[in-house]
């Protein structure tokens, strides 16, 4: 397989992220784009396991400065832009991960994919803090494997 190189990024308008992977730009609402960060990262992080890389390698990245966010604002506002996709899915095979949205994707490596969960985390709560959210809201998404997994990666 060849890798191109390819530009990855976020960014926030108003109360929504415009995601940018090759040539797409996927606009999403902070709320999924929080949602999306995350399913990344769960999925940069088991693909480096095929690359027997520890779980918190992502905290050795080069990350964003997720401190640069202004401050909320005082009211509640939207914006009038809605999301122009309908459909985000994020996966990894052995040690590349993909994100889909609306059956239009990229593969990239699991560092990249990692500095791109950055990115649209920054992103999002920048979009968050236009929008008046001040909220402290926790989801969680968890990986399960087992013990024959890890003894055919060699990690057991």
């Amino acid at each position: 397989m060849v890798y191109r190189p390819s530009k990855h990024g976020a960014n926030d308008d108003e109360d929504m992220v415009i995601i940018a992977i090759g040539d797409l730009r996927p606009r999403v609402a902070y709320q999924t784009a929080f949602e999306i960060a995350h399913s990344l990262r769960l999925s940069c992080k088991a693909a480096a396991r095929y690359d027997r890389v520890p779980a918190n390698f992502w905290l050795d990245v080069g990350i964003e400065d997720l401190e640069d966010c202004p401050r909320p604002h005082r009211g509640f506002r939207r914006s009038k832009q809605v999301p122009n996709v309908d459909y985000w899915q994020v996966s990894h095979l052995h040690a590349e991960v993909q994100l889909i949205f609306d059956n239009r994707g990229e593969i990239m490596g699991y560092e990249d994919g990692i500095k791109l969960h950055q990115r649209i985390r920054r992103a999002g709560r920048r979009a968050k803090a236009w929008a008046g959210e001040s909220g402290k809201g926790r989801r969680m998404l968890s990986m399960m494997t087992d013990a024959e997994e890890n003894y055919k990666l060699g990690l057991g």
